[in-house]
């Protein structure tokens, strides 16, 4: 019966510790990505050409606190939210 124990505390144990590392890293991760996003909105600014989240490509038009209005080709301009934009075209 205590070898049992043993085993059984052993392999509980084990899960414990992964879920930690699990945690732990998932964590540093979204930590990475929250940093990335929010530098991002920090650095728009007018002329820069963006990339939004559903892959439309434009170029930054007029920015202000919350909206960016983008001219996606044509004289087409979007009004979007400014966390609509995931990346900017290098």
């Amino acid at each position: 019966m205590t070898e049992f124990l043993k085993s059984f505390s052993l392999v509980i144990l084990s899960l414990v510790l992964l879920y930690v590392i699990y945690t732990a890293l998932s964590y540093l991760r979204m930590k990475k990505a929250r940093k990335y996003y929010y530098d991002l909105q920090n650095e728009l600014k007018v002329g820069d050409e963006v990339v939004f989240l559903g892959g439309v490509y434009g170029k930054v038009v007029h920015l202000s606190s919350d909206i960016a209005k983008i001219d996606v080709g044509s004289g087409n301009v979007l009004k979007v939210k400014r966390e609509s934009i995931s990346s900017k075209v290098k």
